[in-house]
């Protein structure tokens, strides 16, 4: 322990020389006793030697003093066991010995090492939870995600080793191998299951649309695979509704055989369409969960069609046709002006207006669109009657045109706030040739809002290149150049793929052609497609006759599963919006209707949902201790098997690099906080008016 203070110590001298010289004039005489003697009485110097000592601590007190203390503690190494608890764990002969005598093992290995060593309990699959869960019902093994959070645990802490019991699958996530360096401590992996091939029958996967069009057909492509099942007759069905709507048999001529199996199906109703996809069993497979496949397919009712009218075939017609039919949400269909006198826009969409106005027919079906309230995207050229075109959705006019175009490259407005683009896509943009623009220059009439400007050579304008204009009943936008399908080109050239021309003009058709929700009770699920280890939850949000978010009415919603089954809940208020956690439901197709009363009426929105199976974990039931022994290698650990836990507990006692951490501590604490120091004083003092009092002082 160690005095300082604030203030130099030598301060001290003159606080003992004021609590003297205050001393002595206060006890220099003895007025209020009687004595016979010259001599002082003892309880005079005790009062007096008191006195001094108040008023010496009290004036030391005020210089600020501190008492430093140094404490030593002894942090024990951590030792953390991990208990893999995925279902492929239990995919062996020895599942019972597993379920049962191995977290006996585990345990009794942590109480042996708990006198020397802080031992942690953890399970581990998609995430990582507390303590030894002997379940086995993990659908998803995540090895780098558990040593990650392993990591973000005990980095500050004397995280000695980690004994993991696990079979070495993972099927979420990267490799572990990176993560073990940082990690620090060495892994006791200890091997479960089995490394050797075992008799089964297995789909893979099903590799199909997650959306198909209703009167379309979509395909579905089954990988199977069949493990010791040589001359077996195997029977590969679908059914849908109840009905088997495709079969065929397999017959394996090796150990292990894989099928590709095509089938194909015609999307015949609207919603979400469940199929089912079986294996037949054979005896002494080792898990029959991995027999089946349900795959939902959602079948809309109809796709947005986008009109694509012009004045004659352009290289940018076929580039903005590839890459809008790239997205199953989109049907284009081209149209030539001299051909659409007798068009019907009612199913569009939006329309894209190359190289127009011009032409004769163009003002009655300008007029049809505008009637219609059809979303226009302008795309101007050197065909473009400019004149005429001052007369529809744009307000801009090109002051000075004498029809010479310009060369001109995209540059983004920083400040655009319509819609939000990636740095990728920006960068891309900056990178696309120039556009023929008109070259004048560009009056606004009205509000508009500039995504791109017009870059000549070096010089950066103000001029637009993508223009939007704002305010209006329908939405409206302008390309003012023409020869995007360069961009298209420059784009795969540069990075071999449409990607950032792609994802232009999908910014582009969703700002136009997105239909305004002008709904006063809106209720979404956070997905369409769940997994059966996902939790189902939904968002909801009400708003008034001022468009304002209003939480007071409750909300209900009921869930109906295909089997009839009801599920009633209330949403609860987050805010200025309603949020339901449903938790986990059993798999299968949903539907269900939210609802709620406000000012007398009742609102109700209907949706769906589909929870899938996930049998990811049997799909690969094969042990990979190949990996388990690179993990000890790379982390100077051992491998070894359950019936060998003692080694483990030898080698960590053994390592030299496991042990205790001993540190100190200091600690300071202020003289003037310490409760002692106060009792001091008062009981200086109290004697002191004690004696005074006894004796006649006051």
């Amino acid at each position: 322990m160690q005095f300082t203070t604030q203030l130099p110590v030598y301060y001290l001298v003159l606080c003992a020389a004021l609590a003297g010289v205050f001393t002595w004039l206060l006890y220099r005489g003895n007025d209020f006793t009687e004595t016979t003697t010259h001599k002082r009485p003892w309880w005079l110097w005790l009062i007096t030697t008191f006195r001094f000592l108040t008023l010496f601590i009290l004036s030391a007190l005020l210089l600020e003093p501190l008492l430093k203390a140094f404490q030593r503690h002894i942090e024990k190494p951590v030792v953390a066991i991990v208990l893999d608890g995925s279902e492929s764990v239990l995919a062996n002969k020895d599942s019972a010995f597993y379920r049962t005598q191995l977290t006996q093992k585990l345990k009794e290995a942590g109480e042996k090492l708990g006198v020397d060593y802080d031992v942690n309990y953890f399970t581990f699959g998609h995430g990582v939870q507390e303590g030894l869960n002997t379940s086995f019902n993990e659908k998803q093994t995540n090895l780098g995600s558990l040593l990650d959070e392993l990591y973000n645990r005990f980095d500050k802490q004397n995280l000695g080793a980690v004994i993991l019991a696990t079979d070495g699958i993972y099927n979420e996530g990267s490799s572990p191998l990176p993560v073990l360096a940082k990690l620090k401590a060495p892994v006791i992996a200890v091997a479960l299951g089995d490394t050797n091939l075992q008799k089964d029958l297995r789909i893979n996967n099903v590799r199909h649309n997650d959306l198909a069009y209703l009167g379309n057909s979509f395909p579905l492509l089954i990988e199977s695979e069949c493990v010791f099942a040589r001359n077996e007759k195997i029977s590969l069905s679908i059914t849908h509704r109840g009905k088997t709507v495709f079969q065929q048999t397999l017959q394996p001529d090796a150990d292990r055989k894989f099928y590709s199996t095509p089938a194909m199906f015609e999307a015949t109703g609207a919603g979400v369409q469940h199929y089912i996809v079986q294996l037949s069993r054979i005896k002494n497979e080792i898990s029959y969960s991995n027999n089946r496949f349900d795959v939902f397919v959602e079948v809309l009712d109809g796709r947005q069609k986008i009109l694509l009218l012009a004045q004659q075939t352009h290289p940018d017609i076929g580039a903005i046709k590839s890459t809008l039919e790239n997205n199953p949400h989109y049907e284009v269909n081209v149209v030539m002006l001299e051909d659409a006198q007798n068009i019907n826009v009612e199913p569009y969409s939006l329309a894209i207006l190359h190289q127009l106005p011009g032409g004769n027919n163009f003002q009655g079906v300008y007029e049809k669109l505008i009637n219609k309230r059809t979303p226009l995207l302008f795309i101007t050229g050197a065909q473009t009657n400019y004149q005429q075109l001052q007369q529809t959705a744009v307000e801009y006019t090109i002051s000075g045109f004498r029809n010479l175009m310009n060369d001109a490259q995209a540059n983004v407005n920083p400040t655009f706030n319509l819609f939000t683009a990636d740095e990728s896509l920006i960068k891309a943009i900056g990178s696309f040739p120039p556009l023929k623009v008109p070259f004048g220059n560009y009056v606004s009439r009205g509000e508009n809002e500039v995504w791109l400007k017009q870059q000549i050579g070096n010089v950066a304008t103000e001029m637009p290149l993508i223009s939007f204009r704002k305010n209006s009943d329908i939405r409206s936008a302008t390309i003012w150049g023409e020869g995007i399908w360069r961009w298209r080109l420059s784009d795969y050239q540069q990075r071999n793929n449409h990607e950032a021309f792609d994802a232009l003009w999908s910014k582009l058709v969703q700002y136009l052609a997105v239909k305004d929700d002008k709904r006063n009770f809106r209720v979404n699920s956070t997905k369409k497609n769940f997994f059966e280890n996902d939790r189902i939850t939904f968002e909801a949000e009400l708003y008034n006759k001022s468009y304002e978010l209003i939480t007071e009415p409750d909300v209900q919603i009921q869930l109906q599963n295909s089997e009839g089954k009801k599920y009633n809940y209330s949403f609860s208020k987050t805010g200025s919006s309603y949020r339901l956690d449903a938790g986990l439901l059993p798999t299968g197709t949903y539907s269900w209707t939210a609802q709620v009363n406000y000012n007398g009426k009742v609102e109700k929105v209907v949706g769906s949902f589909t929870i899938t199976p996930l049998v990811v974990e049997l799909l690969n039931t094969r042990a990979n201790h190949q990996l388990l022994g690179d993990m000890a290698i790379e982390s100077k650990g051992i491998l070894l098997y359950p019936d060998e836990l003692d080694k483990a507990i030898a080698f960590i006692q053994n390592n030299e690099t496991i042990k205790p951490v001993v540190y100190r501590q200091q600690e300071i604490m202020d003289l003037i906080h310490l409760k002692w120091v106060f009792v001091l004083l008062l009981l200086l003092l109290t004697v002191e008016w004690g004696v005074r009092k006894y004796r006649g002082g006051y």
